[in-house]
Formats: C-alpha cells, structure tokens, sequence
C-alpha cells in the first residue's frame, strides 16, 4: 500500500522523482486503512494499529482544491467587508441585485458588460468572495 500511496502522490505531483517523507507516508498509509476499516464496518482503534505523527498532515489531493478550502473565515469575512464597502453604486447594485437571487434560492442568469477597467472582475471577486 505503501509503494501505490509513493506512486499516486509522483503522478498527482507529476514529479516522477519525489520521495514521501516516511513519518508523512506512514500517515497517508493510516488514512487508507482508516478508511478500509471503515468501509467494512470496523474501526481501526478496535484494533492494535499506531496513530498519526500528525494529525493535519498535508493531503495528497488536488493541491488546488487543497488551497482554496484552506481559507481563513474570519479574514474572509473581513476582506468581503472591506470588498464590499468600496464597490460603486452600480457595481452594489448588481451585487445585491446577483446576492439576493443566491440566497434566495432564485435560478436567474446574469450578464455583466462593460469596458475594460469598469469593475467587472472586482465585481465578480466581491460575489465569490
């Protein structure tokens, strides 16, 4: 398991070279079983197996995927606030306008047009952020 769990994170990676950590690959191997275990219905502390050396050791996943759902909420919420704050009067306009068709559960479609250096992309940051 060892050996597929070197070999998935080179492809991944596309670095045929990379050598694992072994404290860092001994935890992906304990993730695997963990997860073993629990598709059959058992559990792995039922038995005599070591824990993790790290318990947020980094994942081997898409590293962008990784990147945006290791955000900061409170520092999110700031920035939103500050992105917000500096929006003009037609930019609030389609935010809330856009916002309020989300929360609302509302299918709408939506199409910003305007020249280069109007807002559109800080509009669109503010939305996602």
């Amino acid at each position: 398991m060892a050996d597929d769990i070197q070999y998935q994170l080179r492809e991944n990676i596309n670095n045929k070279s990379y050598t694992i950590p072994d404290s860092t690959l001994r935890d992906f191997l304990l993730d695997d079983l963990t997860i073993l275990f629990a598709r059959n219905g058992g559990n792995i502390r039922d038995h005599n197996i070591p824990t993790r050396n790290n318990p947020s050791s980094v994942s081997r996943g898409n590293r962008l995927i990784d990147e945006e759902l290791s955000y900061d909420a409170a520092d999110l919420l700031i920035k939103s606030e500050d992105m917000i704050s500096s929006l003009n009067d037609e930019q609030l306009y389609a935010f809330k306008t856009i916002t309020s068709a989300i929360n609302a559960s509302i299918p709408a479609f939506y199409f910003v047009s305007g020249y280069g250096g109007t807002g559109k992309t800080y509009l669109w940051n503010t939305i996602v952020t």
